[in-house]
């Protein structure tokens, strides 16, 4: 199999040398093929462009080194929603990121200078089905002074900068994933951490007042003040701890045999 490391990434081809083992992890009772990969990422802030496909019980191990406290990144975009990845220290079964629990975006922190595994795999349910999924995994090395991709940062962004084609809102942080949305100069975004792909910032974000969440590029945003919460007349629901984006009322009654009044309602909106 050749993989091919397409634009706007580094181009490369090489050959996958496919290391065989026969294994049984403590969660399975069924062997596993592993393939093992080795990446080479030759500069800081390069991304590497892996496209292939897996199925069944195979596992992908992609092995790379890192230095200690260097940004290891990782983004999975896969037909599959059951395949995901974990990352190791080579020659340790102990995680530093679990794809199942955590999505399919990770940025590390390296604890040591040394080889890595990004682990890629399918869920037990899908591999007994003997499912397949065609990926592409995206892995960088950032510099060490760059922070944790859920800390720092403004607690809101506004909109900036974009033409009035709009700014996309996609699925992962990058332009390979799927664009679901736009968002126009001024809106006011809650700022769910940010992270480099590459050399350039991607931000997750929720939009006020329309719900709207993925992810977008960081040069269009500057910091912006919080928005005005909507008001809640006293009396009225206090919600699931996420602010109101919008309240109001509406006429309402509280049993078939009582007359009817104005009820307060809020509305947290999901895009």
């Amino acid at each position: 199999m050749v993989i091919m490391l397409q634009n706007p990434y580094r181009q490369i081809s090489f050959a996958v040398a496919a290391l065989l083992l026969a294994i049984t992890p403590a969660t399975a009772g069924l062997a596993q093929e592993v393939r093992l990969q080795p990446v080479d990422v030759n500069e800081v802030g390069e991304i590497v462009l892996l496209e292939a496909s897996i199925a069944g019980n195979e596992i992908i191990d992609y092995q790379l080194t890192g230095a200690a406290r260097q940004i290891l990144s990782v983004d999975l975009l896969t037909s599959n929603a059951a395949n995901y990845f974990n990352i190791f220290a080579a020659g340790s079964e102990e995680a530093l990121f679990i794809g199942s629990t955590r999505g399919t975006v990770a940025d590390v922190a390296l604890p040591e200078s040394g080889a890595y595994v990004v682990r890629l795999y399918l869920m037990r349910s899908a591999a007994r089905r003997d499912e397949t999924a065609d990926f592409s995994l995206a892995i960088g090395l950032g510099p060490p002074e760059f922070a944790d991709s859920l800390a720092g940062g403004p607690d809101y962004w506004s909109v900036d900068g974009i033409g009035r084609d709009g700014l996309n809102v996609r699925a992962g942080p990058s332009t390979r994933y799927k664009r679901t949305g736009k968002l126009s100069n001024g809106e006011v975004l809650q700022n769910r951490g940010c992270r480099l792909t590459g050399a350039e910032r991607w931000c997750q974000i929720r939009a006020t007042h329309t719900g709207v969440t993925g992810w977008v590029a960081g040069q269009y945003l500057i910091e912006a003040a919080a928005p005005q919460a909507a008001t809640m007349p006293d009396g009225g629901p206090v919600g699931n701890g996420v602010p109101f984006d919008a309240t109001g009322a509406i006429a309402c009654a509280t049993g078939s045999d009582q007359p009817m009044r104005q009820c307060a309602f809020g509305v947290i909106r999901e895009g």
